[in-house]
C-alpha cells in the first residue's frame, strides 16, 4: 500500500511539473499574456 501510494505521488509530481513547465514556456512564448484572459 504505502509502496503505491509512493508511486502514485511520485507519478502526480512529475505530471504537475510538466505542466508547470509547459505553462512557463507557453506564457514566456507569448509577447502580450493578457489576450488568454481576454479569451477565457
Amino acid at each position: 500500500m504505502i509502496k503505491t501510494t509512493r508511486k502514485i505521488a511520485s507519478v502526480i509530481s512529475n505530471q504537475l511539473s510538466v505542466i508547470g513547465y509547459r505553462l512557463s514556456v507557453y506564457c514566456s512564448r507569448q509577447k502580450t499574456p493578457h489576450l488568454s484572459i481576454h479569451n477565457s
